[in-house]
């Protein structure tokens, strides 16, 4: 039986975590939308060094999964939406009363996010990148909207004569609309007029549905823009070293740099200072290979 003690997590170590899988990110410890395990050694020394205190690598998996869960649940609901927007200031979704009552009544737990502040989306839209657990399959944008309820919705209504309202309650009844192909039996005049309304009812249903769908399409080269925007910006506010100019040189004079070079290095980590980051992250004995094979990279020559 395991008597580790259960970690409490404070708003400060919530906001802490979240930065350091985005410096993960900027430091390229994230492929094919999984953090490596170098990602989570750093993240774990970041946490330890930043609260002083040792940090569980397991404990800090467990954070960030429920951590990216919350997120998910909130941004599967506004992906694509046309007419939200997002305002850094308030941590909140901002829409007019009535593009919130057409999400609403599509989609009920939008409610929720009216008055509700979500801390760090902008970041954790960087850190989580298109990442979107289901049943165990990472799923990208398109996989979303492909399988969005909403969508798949407006693809049924596209190709038959059927409307389903599982999109809108889920386990709610199918409701079929008959076929001009099918020949119905005549029926009194009574019954046919409120046929017709039902019908009318369902036509106005599907029309409502069509224009959500239409909505989420011409949305998304919009989301992308967002998207795209939001890393250039983070990463512009991030163009700044993590220590100072004159650590960076100490740093280099530790890792004993040769004397012919130690001014093209010191010029190459002040150029890029994600460079810097990445070579805080690795084992000391590694830190001098890395800067050096970096440079060549960058084509600053070694001689």
């Amino acid at each position: 039986m395991s008597t580790s003690k259960r970690e409490t997590w404070t708003t400060e170590m919530n906001n802490a975590l979240i930065d350091a899988f985005v410096h993960q990110v900027s430091a390229g410890n994230k492929q094919g939308g999984t953090f490596t395990s170098i990602a989570y050694t750093n993240i774990t020394k970041e946490m330890s060094e930043k609260f002083q205190r040792p940090f569980d690598k397991e404990k800090v998996k467990d954070r960030w999964k429920l951590v990216k869960r919350n997120f998910t649940k909130c941004h599967d609901i506004f992906n694509g939406m046309s007419g939200f927007a997002w305002k850094s200031d308030t941590h909140m979704w901002d829409a007019l009363p009535e593009v919130w009552k057409t999400l609403i009544e599509a989609k009920p737990e939008a409610a929720q996010w009216m008055n509700k502040p979500f801390a760090n989306y902008d970041k954790l839209v960087i850190a989580c990148g298109d990442e979107r657990a289901t049943g165990g399959k990472v799923m990208n944008d398109e996989d979303i909207r492909q399988n969005h309820p909403l969508n798949r919705e407006s693809e049924s209504i596209g190709t038959s004569d059927q409307v389903t309202l599982e999109s809108l309650q889920e386990g709610g009844n199918e409701q079929d609309v008959t076929s001009p192909e099918v020949q119905i039996p005549p029926e009194p005049r009574a019954k046919r007029s409120r046929k017709s309304r039902d019908e009318d009812e369902v036509e106005g249903i599907k029309a409502a549905l069509l224009n959500v769908a239409d909505a989420f399409r011409e949305s998304t080269a919009s989301h992308d823009k967002y998207f795209k925007d939001s890393i250039a910006a983070y990463e512009k506010a991030n163009l700044k070293l993590p220590i100072s100019e004159e650590e960076v040189f100490k740093l280099l004079e530790e890792l004993q740099v040769d004397s012919h070079m130690i001014i093209r290095a010191y010029s190459y980590l002040l150029e890029f200072p994600e460079k810097v980051r990445a070579l805080l992250g690795l084992p000391k004995h590694l830190r001098k290979s890395f800067l050096l094979e970096s440079m060549v990279g960058q084509g600053y020559s070694s001689r």
